[in-house]
C-alpha cells in the first residue's frame, strides 16, 4: 500500500477590500457619536427636569428659565420676557417654557415688531415641524407663545428667545409638556 504524501492545508485568509474596511470604520464611528448624542440628551432633559423640580416656588427672571418650568402666571406685554413664579406642572398653571434659543446669529436687536414676529416665528416652526409636545388632545386652544428679552439684556449678550405653551383661552394647563430632550438651554 502507497501512502500519498501530505498536503499542506491551507486555510483561505480572505482579506477585506479598503473600501468595506472604510464603510464598517465609518459606520461604528457613526453609531458611537449617535449613541453619545443620545445619552447626553437623556442626561440634559433628566437634568433640566430636576433642576427645574428643585425651584419650584420661587420667582426667577425670564432669563434663567429652563426648559420645563411651568408658571403661575403668564402676561406679556409684546412678548419680552419678565419675573415668573414657578409652580409644580402637575398643578394648574398658567404656561411652560418648552424651547430656550439663543439666537447669537442675530446681530442687532430689532424693533419690537419684528422681534415679536422672530419669536413667534420661531415658535410656529418649532410646533409646525414636528418637534414633539406631549399629547395635547386635551388643550384644543394650545400653542406655543414667543418671548424675547429687552434691549438692555440683549446687549449684554443673553439673545435668548423662549418658547412657552399657554393655551389661547387662558384655561390652566396641568402635566409636563416639554419638547423632546435636546432643545433645551
Amino acid at each position: 500500500m502507497t501512502t500519498e504524501p501530505a498536503v499542506p492545508v491551507t486555510r483561505g485568509s480572505r482579506r477585506w477590500p479598503v473600501g468595506d474596511i472604510v464603510l464598517v470604520s465609518i459606520a461604528a464611528f457613526l453609531t458611537l457619536v449617535l449613541a453619545f448624542v443620545l445619552v447626553a440628551t437623556v442626561l440634559v432633559g433628566s437634568s433640566n427636569a430636576q433642576a427645574a423640580a428643585a425651584r419650584i416656588g420661587t420667582r426667577v427672571h425670564g432669563v434663567d428659565l429652563i426648559t420645563g418650568d411651568c408658571v403661575a402666571d403668564f402676561t406679556q406685554v409684546a412678548g419680552v420676557a419678565s419675573h415668573f413664579q414657578l409652580v409644580d406642572c402637575r398643578t394648574p398653571h398658567a404656561a411652560e417654557l418648552v424651547l430656550y434659543d439663543n439666537q447669537n446669529d442675530v446681530e442687532n436687536y430689532l424693533s419690537i415688531d419684528a422681534m415679536t414676529d422672530l419669536a413667534q416665528t420661531l415658535c410656529d416652526n418649532t410646533l409646525h415641524y414636528g418637534l414633539s409636545v406631549g399629547d395635547l388632545s386635551a388643550y384644543p386652544s394650545a400653542y406655543l407663545f414667543g418671548v424675547f428679552q429687552t434691549r438692555a439684556e440683549w446687549e449684554r449678550g443673553n439673545k435668548a428667545i423662549q418658547c412657552f405653551l399657554i393655551n389661547r383661552d387662558g384655561s390652566p394647563l396641568v402635566g409636563q409638556y416639554s419638547l423632546q430632550p435636546g432643545s433645551s438651554k
